[in-house]
């Protein structure tokens, strides 16, 4: 049973420059969550998301789908290439996910 438990509670294992990119987003969430001064629980509820789904939004444990990024930078007031922008700003530095 305790391996199920593990198992169901394991978070994905992130590559560090993916878990750089997904902290990146968590902070541009935070960041624009807190300018609109919503809590966790409003900016979700008002935004038709899950509060723990912000949540790992927010602490970099979930990797998000490109119609969830869509709806955060909606949530967050803003077009999906600007909140990408912001994202790309966060990093501070050009990364390349593809070994090349």
């Amino acid at each position: 049973m305790d391996f199920i438990i593990r198992i169901l509670y394991m978070q994905p294992k992130f590559s560090k420059k993916e878990q750089l990119i997904l902290s990146a987003l968590g902070n541009v969430v935070i960041n624009k969550r807190k300018e609109l001064e919503k809590s966790q629980r409003m900016f979700a509820f008002e935004n038709d998301f899950q509060k723990s789904m912000i949540s790992r939004f927010e602490h970099g444990a979930n990797e998000p789908k490109l119609f969830s990024l869509w709806r955060l930078a909606n949530a967050c007031d803003m077009k999906l290439s600007e909140f990408i922008k912001l994202i790309e700003d966060d990093i501070g530095e050009d990364i390349d996910l593809i070994d090349k």
